[in-house]
C-alpha cells in the first residue's frame, strides 16, 4: 500500500495547487517543513496519462492479489484508464 501511495504521488495530487495548459499539468506541492518551500511536478500531457494508467494498473493488481472486489465505478475507471 505504501508503494501505491508513494508511486502514485497521491499526496502531491491531493494537496497541491495545479497549473495547466493544453500541453502539460504542473502540481505545486508544499514541502512538509516549518519554512515554506515547494516542489513542482510537471507532466507533459502524454506522460500524465501514462502515470495515471500505471497507477490504476498497480492498484488493480493489488486488489486482484488480495481478492478484493472493486466497486463498479472503480472497475469502470480502471478499464477506461488502462485501455489501449
Amino acid at each position: 500500500m505504501t508503494r501505491i501511495t508513494r508511486e502514485s504521488l497521491r499526496n502531491v495530487f491531493t494537496h497541491s495547487f495545479i497549473a495547466s495548459d493544453e500541453h502539460s499539468v504542473t502540481f505545486i506541492h508544499r514541502k512538509n517543513q516549518t519554512i515554506y518551500s515547494a516542489d513542482t511536478y510537471k507532466f507533459e500531457a502524454d506522460d500524465f496519462c501514462t502515470h495515471v494508467k500505471e497507477f490504476v494498473k498497480l492498484a488493480h493488481d493489488f486488489e486482484v492479489a488480495l481478492c478484493i472486489s472493486s466497486n463498479k465505478e472503480v472497475g469502470e475507471f480502471a478499464s477506461f484508464a488502462i485501455a489501449e
